[in-house]
């Protein structure tokens, strides 16, 4: 036998062995190892998948543990609030604090068909924002009650003359004191819904809300209306 013809035996006889010495045809050989190709494949898709899953039961936890943060804080800034404004003098009707908000009465801020806040207001709105801490989100939101305005004094003044504009002044006029007392203007923004969200009568009615968006330290997403 040539030289040739032996060593086609031997790549033959090769690649029909495996491991352990034992015949193997080669197309059952490659069947093989396709399939566990295929299983490793199909173990790397898995594997990835469960990343995936992994990485957003994470991002879900961490929220929870801001959102518990938030509410903590949120609770902390309330009663702080309530110890700072304790000794002003205010009746129960001029301002509420719950956690993460702050209800101003209209009439304890302003005269009628005015958006000039009173000597009174604006030392509350001080200890307000003071107690807010800087750092925090707020959005200050005015409303009026539903009757239109009469004066024409302050319609000279209004450029269109309703309740959605008087009640956007009042909210700019809290925001110009926030940010006296230490609040950037990116820390803030403004509503004016005028007569839209009434409460009981009109004295309740008219109201300036302040809303703690984001405790300082909070992430903004935890802590919403």
């Amino acid at each position: 036998m040539s030289k040739v013809a032996i060593l086609a035996v031997a790549v033959i006889f090769a690649g029909s062995v495996g491991c352990s010495g034992i015949f193997v045809p080669k197309g059952e050989h490659d069947s093989v190892v396709e399939q566990q190709k295929a299983y490793i494949t199909a173990l790397e898709r898995d594997n990835k998948e469960w990343r995936t899953k992994g990485g957003a039961f994470d991002k879900h936890m961490a929220e929870c543990d801001a959102y518990g943060s938030a509410s903590q804080t949120s609770k902390e800034l309330a009663d702080a609030l309530r110890k700072a404004l304790a000794g002003m003098g205010l009746e129960s009707s001029e301002i509420e604090v719950s956690p993460g908000k702050v209800v101003l009465a209209g009439d304890l801020l302003f005269d009628l068909g005015s958006w000039t806040i009173s000597a009174k207001g604006k030392d509350v709105l001080k200890k307000v924002a003071e107690g807010m801490k800087r750092g925090s989100t707020v959005r200050i939101v005015g409303h009026t009650d539903k009757k239109p305005i009469v004066s024409e004094k302050v319609k000279k003044l209004l450029e269109w003359d309703d309740n959605i504009e008087l009640s956007t002044k009042r909210a700019l006029a809290v925001h110009a004191v926030f940010k006296q007392s230490g609040f950037a203007e990116r820390q803030m923004w403004i509503e004016g819904r005028g007569c839209s969200e009434p409460r009981g009568n009109d004295k309740q009615s008219r109201r300036v809300e302040i809303f703690v968006v984001a405790p300082a330290g909070v992430a903004p997403t935890s802590f919403q209306k």
